[in-house]
């Protein structure tokens, strides 16, 4: 929820204000939270009540009367949050007799956080999410949106890999192939699903941290904080996840620079979002812990609300069985690689090792690398150089797990005797981490002319 939550808060200073770059200030005396976050906290409290007054009150009210109760209760309490609320939603609030009406608005889809985050199956997130859209937002594009980010969210969750939730994303719900590149210069402000949540979510999948999701977002201008609060909200997941490990996102204990976001964020939120985030989580962890353990966990939605709400239903959602990323029936370690990432990386390192050895060991070409400066003219080895940086560092570059694998290096300070003594992911972290520190052609004067390189490969290939 805090993800969502610093998203919305960052994100409302440059609301319409067409940015349209990554440098600026995140806390800035005019932010604050907005109508989205409002009724995001609403949503989980609903999912809380509504599970508590089934198993402890033995009361089959349903979770849509929650949602209901308590948008229109939260909405009353926080009647000015910044930028207001929109004049249909402001009379939902107020009316004694409450009717979806019909909005594909982007307002709903911050609902769909809460609903991936309590989630044990990504059938449940789509259920619980649709539910949380339509008692306002019931037109099929507002419960598409609201979906989607549900799914972000719970994948992030299991521990799946960006590419996994893009390839999701765009076989379920929208075309996430275009690059905040090609989106940014003709992008505006846009307050429909369609036209905010895929935009959100490819902030997320091109960021290489959770600050950087946030500033992907805001970039794009326009609708900023709906922007931002949903890059924010599946990058606020996935980044802990992958930076400090399940441990530490069950027991929410974490410093660093996110840590410190989340505290200064305080200042801007009500104390009762606080103290929902937090036991909101808990509750979110404690279903999870369950259906890890037993395969199964008590469900929020009536048995009347389950049959309902079909998934999938309009070809909009896929199935989900879960991948070796899930994380299912077993702790996820962070330290470990996946088969997916083994294979790809090896085949990186198979083809770039025997040239790693021979730029080392051949006397004529170490001298070469040893003096190596780019500015200065390279007639010799001028095609050593091409296959270096055009093919060596480009390829790279290109690898899925690459930037998550200099965060994962840089987060646990890994060096080279670390790292040429660790894991098969230490080893390859510290490679990508070589390549990525490369100053002024010091991949090559240094790394590859000393054997760094080479010895890192070789040690990765003996595992």
């Amino acid at each position: 929820m805090y993800g969502a939550f610093i998203g919305d808060i960052i994100g409302s200073s440059y609301k319409q204000s067409m940015l349209k770059k990554k440098d600026f200030l995140f806390f800035s005396g005019g932010c604050g939270f907005t109508e989205e976050s409002v009724m995001a906290a609403a949503v989980a409290k609903a999912i809380m009540l509504s599970h508590d007054d089934r198993y402890k009150n033995d009361n089959e009210k349903g979770f849509q009367p929650y949602v209901i109760s308590e948008m229109q209760s939260f909405g009353k309490r926080y009647p000015n949050p910044k930028g207001g609320y929109g004049g249909r939603i402001a009379a939902w609030i107020s009316s004694e007799n409450p009717k979806p009406y019909g909005s594909f608005g982007c307002m709903a889809a911050l609902r769909g956080v809460p609903c991936g985050l309590a989630a044990v199956t990504i059938e449940e997130a789509q259920k619980l999410a649709h539910i949380s859209a339509a008692v306002t937002h019931n037109h099929k594009e507002g419960i598409k949106g609201t979906k989607a980010v549900a799914c972000a969210v719970f994948m992030a969750k299991r521990g799946e890999k960006i590419d996994a939730i893009r390839k999701y994303i765009a076989e379920n719900f929208y075309p996430v192939y275009k690059t905040l590149k090609e989106i940014r210069p003709s992008y505006k402000y846009d307050t429909t699903c369609m036209g905010c949540v895929p935009q959100a979510l490819t902030a997320f999948f091109e960021s290489i941290d959770f600050e950087d999701a946030i500033r992907n977002a805001v970039s794009l201008g326009g609708n900023c904080n709906t922007l931002s609060a949903i890059a924010a909200s599946v990058a606020w997941v996935y980044y802990i996840k992958l930076n400090y490990g399940d441990s530490a996102w069950a027991s929410y204990q974490f410093d660093g620079y996110i840590g410190q976001l989340r505290k200064r964020a305080y200042p801007y939120l009500p104390k009762e979002f606080m103290t929902i985030a937090r036991n909101f989580h808990k509750f979110a962890n404690q279903r999870e812990a369950a259906y890890r353990q037993n395969g199964n966990a008590l469900p929020i939605l009536t048995e009347h609300e389950n049959d309902v709400i079909k998934c999938p239903n309009e070809s909009v959602v896929g199935a989900y069985s879960g991948t070796e990323n899930d994380g299912i029936g077993k702790a996820m370690n962070i330290d470990e690689m996946r088969s997916s990432e083994k294979i790809e990386v090896t085949r990186f390192i198979q083809k770039y090792v025997i040239l790693m050895k021979i730029l080392h060991f051949d006397k004529e070409l170490n001298f070469w690398c040893r003096n190596y400066f780019p500015a200065q003219e390279n007639k010799e080895h001028q095609s050593m150089e091409s296959n270096l940086y055009d093919g060596f560092v480009k390829e790279a570059y290109s690898l899925s797990v690459f930037k998550e694998y200099i965060l994962y290096a840089e987060n646990r300070g890994l060096n080279y005797e670390q790292a040429l003594n660790g894991t098969d992911k230490q080893l390859a972290a510290y490679l990508m981490y070589e390549i990525k520190s490369d100053r002024s052609g010091s991949l090559i004067s240094e790394a590859i002319a000393q054997g760094r390189i080479y010895k890192i490969m070789n040690n990765y290939l003996k595992k």
